[in-house]
């Protein structure tokens, strides 16, 4: 059996093509039109969109039990328009959650939440204002925490 192997090796190498070789060989040239453009430029590479910056999706979940009570509706609206969006003006995702984590004196806390999610530049500078979104917010409603979720998403149009 391993002569078989080694002979079928060898017939391709020496330039007769097994029928292996000419299905891969119509399928590479079957598939090659399908290849993805970017809308607006069709000829456009992948090499442009490895030329674009870095973008980060951040994704923050605000929990709304304070020692006042429940941060009501309007307040946090008073944060996004005062706090997140003046810092992130093109655009951001928030949607409510439920959800729970264990504080620092160990208890579980089960809470309603707002996830706010932006997709930003990669640099510093935009890092610095997420990061202080996160302290306005633990300040302005006494909360011990923000939680942080980072991800270099592939972005798509």
């Amino acid at each position: 059996m391993p002569a078989r192997i080694a002979h079928r090796s060898a017939a391709t190498a020496l330039g007769r093509p097994t029928f292996a070789a000419f299905s891969l060989a119509a399928l590479l040239i079957a598939c090659a039109p399908c290849t993805p453009r970017p809308p607006g430029n069709p000829a456009a590479t992948s090499a442009d969109s490895a030329a674009a910056p870095a973008r980060i999706l951040t994704r923050l979940y605000f929990g709304t039990d304070s020692p006042q009570g429940p941060v009501a509706d309007r307040d946090f609206e008073a944060f996004l328009d005062t706090c997140v969006t003046v810092r992130f003006p093109a655009g951001l995702t928030r949607f409510r959650a439920d959800g729970q984590w264990t504080g620092a004196d160990g208890k579980l806390v089960k809470e309603k939440s707002w996830v706010v999610e932006i997709i930003r530049a990669g640099s510093a500078v935009d890092s610095a204002k997420i990061e202080a979104i996160v302290a306005a917010y633990k300040f302005r409603f006494e909360q011990e925490a923000v939680l942080r979720v980072e991800a270099m998403p592939t972005i798509r149009f």
